[in-house]
């Protein structure tokens, strides 16, 4: 277990953060995917995909995201509004809907390949495709992008 907190704890803590823009909150999220990822080790005694963790480490992210959304409230947000800011939220949100119409995998894979500098054979060792098959994802991605 010590091997994938120190090989994969830092990339859970910049997903985290990625998300969440908070590193207390960044570090959470990366203990409480590492906690599920021995629990369910210890459970079927054989240990997840990495891609398994990173989808669990990204689910809890975005619930946290949700939950802050509902407590902040719509009129918090309005408040904090200044010149140019609504035209970057409006991208980023733009940006977040493709991205949630894309399967999670896809995701995971546009996430690993971009942000993490992951290459595709390393990203299809992990999430255990073919090379060519991250690379189908990938293209399939970026077109749904240009899309838009």
């Amino acid at each position: 277990m010590e091997d994938v907190i120190t090989q994969w704890g830092d990339a859970l803590v910049r997903l985290g953060y990625r998300y969440l823009a908070d590193a207390t909150e960044a570090q959470d999220i990366a203990q409480e995917a590492l906690t599920r990822y021995y629990q369910h080790w210890k459970r079927t005694q054989e240990p997840p995909s990495i891609g398994w963790l990173y989808t669990v480490a990204r689910h809890l992210a975005i619930d946290e995201q949700r939950r802050r959304a509902r407590q902040r409230g719509l009129a918090a947000a309005e408040s904090v509004r200044t010149p140019g800011f609504e035209d970057r939220v409006d991208n980023a949100l733009a940006v977040e809907m493709i991205r949630e119409q894309l399967a999670p995998l896809d995701q995971l894979c546009l996430w690993l390949f971009y942000d993490e500098g992951y290459s595709l054979h390393e990203i299809a060792a992990l999430v255990k495709k073919s090379p060519a098959s991250i690379r189908v994802r990938l293209m399939r991605a970026r077109r749904r992008f240009a899309q838009k």
